[in-house]
């Protein structure tokens, strides 16, 4: 409660209902009682003290200046029931209303409801895909400047993902344990010379093939084509690749589903590259240890 306010809401008052000399001095003597009690409020004053510090004679001017007062908004009271009980006064306390009105007043109104679905999407999501979209051509530009994704693999000496290995892979065959020598074999005049890596593997022995027999030049056709559901890049990385004239004779010997599962588990064997020198020769011992 403020001094200052409850007078300046007085006046402000006064413009609107014109207050008589008596509402005056009715309303002062109230804040005065007031702020000698220590701004208690409510608080009690007899009617007969008010009237003999007013100086008023009778009751009647008294009575309609508290009303007035009362009408105005200024005060409330209750009258004392005259068995000791006098008046009961309340100013009211415009600082009060307001704080009143800030804890009642919502903070914001509340949001209408959405009549349609937003037109576009959020954003995020199409800058997610628009990410997507620059990645898939990155990786269609990479796959059309070094042949295909398999042998950019082969290339890079990674094998794409197969068949889980074995548990227990048979030893290598004899002569052939641990790792070669490169460069002993880039010396030997005997070995063929490999293939160029780049080209798809349809294409990469077109000479050997063309002189296969027609039986022979079918089996590694139907092999080409399993190939690339079933990538072997590591047979091909190795000093002596796999070559259609040793596939067709190795499919001769043991049945087409036996090689096919020996030339996956040599895909997965971890350092095929380095501890076998022939994809020939380590297909033929792995068959024959099944075999047995």
């Amino acid at each position: 409660m403020n001094y200052i306010s409850l007078i300046n809401q007085f006046w402000a008052k006064d413009l609107e209902h014109s207050f008589t000399p008596n509402d005056i001095a009715v309303y002062f003597r109230l804040l005065e009682r007031c702020n000698a009690l220590g701004w208690k409020n409510p608080f009690n004053f007899s009617v007969d003290e008010l009237l003999m510090k007013l100086r008023l004679k009778t009751k009647d001017p008294f009575t309609t200046a508290r009303n007035r007062l009362k009408q105005a908004g200024l005060i409330e009271f209750k009258n004392g029931d005259g068995r000791g009980w006098t008046t009961q006064y309340y100013l009211i306390d415009p600082d009060e209303d307001e704080e009143r009105d800030k804890k009642n007043t919502p903070l914001m109104p509340p949001l209408s409801p959405t009549l349609s679905p937003p037109l576009l999407p959020p954003e995020t999501p199409l800058l997610h895909k628009t990410k997507l979209n620059k990645t898939k051509r990155k990786t269609a530009n990479a796959v059309s400047a070094g042949a295909s994704g398999q042998e950019a693999a082969s290339l890079a000496g990674q094998s794409p993902p197969g068949k889980e290995p074995l548990e227990g892979d048979e030893p290598p065959p004899p002569g052939k344990t641990g790792k070669k020598s490169r460069a002993a074999g880039r010396a030997s005049p005997a070995r063929a010379s490999p293939a160029n890596p780049l080209l798809p593997l349809a294409e990469r022995y077109a000479e050997e093939v063309a002189a296969l027999s027609e039986e022979d030049r079918a089996v590694w056709d139907r092999f080409v084509a399993w190939e690339q559901h079933n990538p072997l890049p590591k047979l091909f990385q190795m000093a002596e690749p796999l070559r259609p004239r040793q596939l067709a004779a190795l499919t001769r010997r043991y049945s087409p589903e036996a090689v096919a599962d020996v030339l996956r588990d040599m895909q997965n064997k971890p350092k095929l590259t380095t501890q076998y020198d022939s994809a020939n020769l380590t297909a033929q011992s792995w068959l024959k240890r099944r075999q047995q």
